[in-house]
């Protein structure tokens, strides 16, 4: 029979073991590990999930697992309808699901307080140690750039990765702790400059926007005079950040600026037109709704694919219009990634889940998040954590980036535990 702290223990492993597979590995490969590591967190993931169903009774996230039921079942179809390998289809399955499967299977366990605040810790623990290193590596070892990349190093947008975690955790700060402002206004500086150190531009952009959107849409829902003096103040404190930041280092934010509005055009012209070209390549109006195939567009399998042919036994199906659009992306001087911007790159999440299976894969996976939002019963930063996942989206495929969506579906379930416990606490 097990005790409750045995369960404990075994589940403060398991989850300290996932949070450094998509978190720490790069580290560990850069010291001398095989980097076959960077992929285990997939198999973790998969497996903790199913035996969560397996042996752990709960019916309020009945819904989310039909859901992602629907999926796999509309995957398969993409994929036997274009005659794809059942490899791409595992392992399309694998990136695209892999948050899902780790929300609920955190959410299932019923964490004990104790395993909450240790998820908390570990969470602190490792943002703390990429913020960290970020600082070691500008001020001592004078990296620049794209070389500032904290724990993610090795990693082609290591970079970014390292600014959004810290940046994920300086929204944490922002929306959801309680201390002294002054404290917490330092804390947020501390963490927001890793981006001006690893020049994560898009990072600074995509968090100013969502935050936008979402006191935009506070806005309109509420008709409290105190809320939207809070939404002005708040933002006001944004505004001061960025102008610090842009004081410290003009030529940080100079590209956007010095952008017109013809050459955003441009960009933005070039990115989505790789929706023509997906139709180029459709035999069948069905095509619209199935897609060409998991991995057979811009999806991040369909960029690790040529990486991975002839690795063990695998034998995926591969396509040549992603080539097509690599060539495509790196002849334009927009979009190539030595001299044009990442937000016009034509290699991004929403392209990729449209190419690979349809309009109606793009429906079931909003769904799923809004049924994530559901359970956390629409709180304020959950929306504002999903509405940022959709718009990384547009820049790259960010939704299937490992460390950047598992440390948001690490933030969501924290957070889906914070709302459980302050209910419990009004019904004493």
């Amino acid at each position: 029979m097990h005790t409750d702290s045995q369960n404990n223990f075994f589940l403060n492993n398991i989850i300290f073991l996932i949070t450094v597979s998509f978190l720490f590995t790069r580290v560990l490969v850069f010291v001398g590990l095989p980097s076959s590591i960077n992929h285990i967190h997939y198999l973790l993931i998969f497996m903790s999930y199913l035996w969560s169903l397996a042996f752990i009774k709960d019916s309020q996230n009945i819904s989310l697992n039909k859901l992602i039921f629907l999926f796999v079942l509309f995957i398969l179809v993409s994929t036997l309808y274009n005659k794809i390998s059942k490899f791409n289809f595992i392992v399309y399955t694998l990136i695209i699901l892999e948050p899902f499967f780790y929300y609920i299977f955190l959410i299932r366990v019923k964490l004990s307080l104790i395993d909450q605040k240790f998820i908390k810790k570990i969470i602190i623990l490792f943002s703390s140690m990429n913020t960290l290193i970020c600082y070691i590596q500008y001020f001592i070892f004078n990296l620049k750039h794209d070389d500032v990349q904290g724990l993610f190093v090795n990693l082609g947008a290591g970079h970014h990765v390292a600014g959004f975690v810290a940046t994920l955790t300086a929204t944490y700060v922002f929306f959801l702790t309680k201390m002294n402002n002054y404290i917490k206004f330092t804390i947020i500086l501390i963490l927001v400059s890793v981006n001006l150190f690893s020049d994560a531009k898009q990072v600074v952009l995509s968090f100013v926007i969502a935050l936008f959107i979402f006191y935009l849409i506070k806005f309109f829902k509420t008709k409290n005079i105190t809320y939207i003096l809070k939404i002005l103040f708040n933002t006001g404190l944004m505004i001061i950040l960025i102008y610090i930041l842009y004081s410290i280092n003009k030529d940080y934010f100079s590209p956007y600026f010095s952008k017109n509005i013809d050459e955003i055009k441009e960009g933005l012209n070039l990115k989505f037109s790789i929706f023509e070209l997906f139709k180029y390549y459709h035999h069948s109006y069905l095509n619209n709704f199935f897609g060409l195939g998991p991995g057979q567009t811009t999806s991040r399998l369909a960029l690790m694919i040529p990486d991975y042919q002839n690795f063990l036994f695998f034998n995926f199906s591969i396509n040549e219009l992603t080539n097509i659009i690599w060539i495509f992306q790196q002849s334009n001087y927009t979009t190539a990634t030595s001299t044009g911007s990442s937000l016009f790159a034509p290699f991004f999440f929403w392209g990729g889940i449209y190419g690979d299976i349809g309009a109606a894969g793009v429906l079931i996976y909003l769904f799923l998040w809004q049924q994530i939002l559901k359970l956390n019963e629409y709180d304020e930063y959950s929306i504002f954590l999903v509405i940022l996942v959709l718009l990384k989206g547009i820049v790259f495929n960010w939704p299937e980036e490992p460390p950047f969506i598992l440390f948001i579906v690490s933030l969501l379930a924290i957070r889906f535990y914070e709302i459980k416990n302050s209910k419990d606490i009004k019904k004493l």
